[in-house]
């Protein structure tokens, strides 16, 4: 009996060891491939943080563009304008030289005749 019993702990003692062993070993690989997938995701990360930053910077840059743009059209608009409103004033003012000319050439008339 009492060799049987010494055989039976040594196995039982190399079962629990086996198992804890194997336990540690299985966690070790687990940490390791999940310290490796958070490099991959980290990696990824960055790479789609890098994209992002590019297209904010050209989507600044087409809205400085579009601001340039914008600017440059109201510049025309607001030149236009005061173009419009001095040929408006030229052409009012050339209605009244008319209109002051006509009275005045009628007025000579008027004493042409007044004299005759």
């Amino acid at each position: 009996g009492s060799p049987l019993i010494v055989i039976l702990i040594i196995l039982i003692c190399v079962l629990v060891f086996g198992l804890c062993g194997g336990g540690l070993y299985g966690f070790l690989l687990w940490r390791q491939s999940s310290a490796q997938s958070n490099v991959k995701l980290v990696k990824q990360v960055d790479t789609e943080a890098a994209d992002f930053e590019a297209n904010l910077t050209s989507l600044q840059q087409h809205m400085q563009r579009l601001n340039l743009c914008l600017e440059k059209e109201k510049e025309k608009k607001e030149s236009k304008s005061k173009k419009d409103q001095k040929s408006a004033k030229e052409k009012e003012k050339a209605s009244k030289e008319k209109k002051r000319k006509k009275e005045e050439s009628s007025s000579d008339e008027d004493s042409d005749s007044e004299d005759s």
